[in-house]
């Protein structure tokens, strides 16, 4: 049997094998091929600018962003116990105030985690004084331009239009959707079925809404027209109705001429339960709450509450973790790494809720763990100034559990004594 092998490639990577046989050709599935590598085909284009048109797409990721950057960014020192901003910090101006000539702090925490909600991981050059201390965080605005690579088990950084790469210990990197822990995956690309048809549906409400609520329709005669018939018919309708003013028109029908609408009404084609539908995608895709991208879908208030805390558990936690880890590796030096780290303070989001904060002050006053004075610094206070304020209370019924125990086996004895 005579047999001959050979290859198609496209955009330099090999799709097609063809062996030839006496008995034809067997391939690959050309269409599932391509669509591996131009992305998911879809009926709308799913990208960056295209996915922030719907609502659900853009809260999600602003909320997630602004979360991160509204909230405390420090250098904090561990001295004994304690641990206190380090305000002469080299790197505090930078976490806290300015990272950048063009960004303050909350402004470039916001673009980072953005771009990496939007394309699974960001990126920002660290400029160096003479010391290797941090001086400045310039951000990639185009995290597609930045390519990962290792060479010699070393993690470098190819910048598109520069020759020099640059290494990993030189670049602040936000990753987040990622199989490998190097290559960030486009958390877009991979929702863009379920994106592109909240798209899709969102363009067919809009034209449906912009034609003041009519949809297709078609024209009935009784007999044959001509082409000049057709077209004169065709014409006159278009002036008289197809403008949005000319819409509630009385239309004037002769001739046994009936006017049909064709294509799908907006209830059969469930618009709303799609668009709910998308919402829950997004809301699944990033790990949030139907209520707070302000679904139809939300539950009670006590569910709500119950949410709100699974968000900071479960949504927040791992960006908080990110960011400091991220923070504590590329900007203090290795040998501050057991007196100094850097710090999200992730208890500044209690400051909307006056009666969880309340709680969780007074469990923590009661513990012994914060005193009277600290309390008054984290709701903006001034310190009183007074000794007592400056220590931890417990409560004195408290004891500690072998005092207890002492004190209870005291008892008994004497309980024995007594009866003897």
């Amino acid at each position: 049997m005579i047999c001959m092998a050979f290859s198609i490639k496209i955009l330099g990577r090999e799709i097609l094998g063809f062996e030839k046989r006496s008995t034809g050709y067997t391939t690959q599935h050309i269409a599932q091929v391509v669509q591996e590598i131009m992305g998911t085909g879809t009926s709308a284009p799913v990208n960056e600018s295209t996915a922030v048109k719907l609502t659900a797409f853009y809260r999600a990721v602003n909320l997630i962003a602004e979360t991160i950057s509204s909230i405390p960014y420090n250098v904090i020192k561990r001295q004994d116990e304690k641990r206190t901003i380090d305000y002469n910090h080299p790197v505090q101006r930078i976490v806290s105030r300015r990272p950048n000539p063009l960004m303050n702090s909350m402004q470039f925490r916001y673009a980072m985690t953005a771009l990496a909600l939007m394309r699974g991981g960001s990126y920002a050059r660290i400029i160096r004084d003479a010391r290797a201390r941090p001086v400045e965080l310039q951000v990639f605005s185009d995290p597609y331009k930045v390519r990962p690579f290792i060479y010699e088990n070393r993690l470098f950084y190819h910048i598109a239009g520069e020759e020099l790469p640059v290494p990993d210990e030189n670049m602040f990197r936000i990753l987040w959707t990622s199989f490998d822990g190097i290559n960030p995956v486009s958390p877009i690309k991979a929702a863009a079925v379920a994106i592109s048809k909240g798209l899709s549906a969102q363009s067919y409400g809009e034209q449906i809404f912009s034609a003041g609520g009519t949809r297709k329709i078609g024209i009935e005669s009784p007999g044959k027209l001509g082409e000049e018939q057709r077209k004169n018919l065709s014409e006159s309708w278009i002036n008289e109705h197809a403008d949005l003013k000319n819409v509630h028109k009385p239309a004037i029908l002769e001739g046994g001429i009936k006017i049909v609408e064709i294509g799908i009404k907006p209830e059969e084609a469930q618009l709303l339960e799609t668009e709910n539908f998308t919402v829950e995608e997004i809301a699944r895709l990033y790990g949030i709450p139907l209520h707070m991208l302000s679904s139809a879908k939300a539950s009670g208030y006590n569910s709500n509450e119950q949410q709100n805390i699974e968000f900071n558990t479960y949504t927040m936690n791992p960006w908080y973790n990110r960011w400091e880890i991220e923070s504590d590796d590329k900007l203090l030096y290795s040998s501050e790494i057991n007196s100094h780290f850097i710090n999200l303070d992730n208890t500044a989001l209690l400051r909307g809720d006056s009666k969880a904060r309340i709680e969780y002050m007074r469990g923590r006053f009661h513990l012994g763990s914060i005193t009277p004075d600290e309390i008054r610094q984290r709701e903006g206070d001034d310190p009183t100034g007074e000794p007592n304020a400056q220590k931890l209370f417990v409560q004195a019924q408290l004891v500690p559990l072998e005092i207890a125990g002492a004190k209870y086996a005291a008892e008994a004895m004497k309980n024995k004594t007594e009866k003897s």
